[in-house]
């Protein structure tokens, strides 16, 4: 049973090409509800390989163009804390820091690298998806834990406040809620126990704020751990996540 399914999250790149991502926010859309249905078989067929291949592109279409209103710009304004090296000089932070990927990336820049004219805050940007329509944004904790204010832009432009959050550090999962929001887009949640290794998934969301960036991949392994997670176990998927 295949199916496709938008991932959104901090994207970030692991093992080779190979992304972890939560399973906890996958939503699954059949394919034979976002257009129609195309089983590919792994024995010879005689039917026309190219009207199989238009199919399966018409039914990524049709669900990246059901899901992408949905997905979010999740921006968060945090007051600036200085960090000093051994050597007594600032480093830039590394944008990571906190979270199940930090241990994979160097930490900070080079030594003696100082923001030009101290800026007073600093500012963050991840992805996030619609899950209720009165304005409920599901995203990761890493991204607006501590944050001062925090904005949500959806893919027409509009933008909202965040009035209030809720996170969990131990499943790096935040739930934000917009104000003055009603009839918003949303993404229906799927059951990640459904899934299969060699599924088809689609990875939807903003990296780098290249906003609405849609890749392509399959389910490359179910029930990954990472130690800082403690409550959640990931999905691998081989969709490319950055750009």
């Amino acid at each position: 049973m295949n199916h496709l399914k938008t991932i959104c999250d901090l994207k970030n790149r692991y093992d080779g090409g190979k992304t972890l991502v939560p399973a906890f926010l996958i939503m699954a859309l059949a394919l034979g509800s976002a257009g129609p249905t195309t089983l590919l078989s792994a024995e010879p067929t005689t039917a026309d390989p190219v009207a199989a291949a238009n199919a399966l592109s018409q039914a990524f279409r049709n669900a990246a163009e059901k899901a992408t209103a949905s997905v979010v710009v999740v921006r968060s304004e945090t007051k600036a804390q200085n960090v000093t090296s051994k050597g007594g000089q600032n480093r830039g932070e590394n944008p990571f820091r906190g979270t199940p990927f930090e241990d994979f990336f160097r930490d900070g820049m080079p030594e003696g690298f100082s923001p030009r004219g101290g800026s007073p805050s600093r500012s963050g940007v991840g992805s996030g998806v619609i899950v209720d329509a009165a304005g409920i944004v599901l995203t990761n904790n890493h991204v607006v834990e501590g944050a001062d204010e925090v904005t949500i832009e959806l893919s027409d432009g509009r933008e909202f406040k965040a009035v209030d959050i809720k996170t969990d550090p131990d499943s790096d999962l935040a739930v934000v809620r917009l104000a003055n929001a009603e009839d918003l887009p949303t993404a229906a949640l799927g059951n990640s126990d459904e899934l299969v290794i060699g599924d088809w998934v689609l990875a939807i969301g903003n990296p780098f704020e290249l906003e609405t960036t849609v890749s392509a991949g399959i389910i490359s392994a179910k029930g990954r751990e990472l130690g800082r997670i403690r409550r959640a176990k990931f999905l691998q998927t081989d969709a490319a996540i950055n750009p």
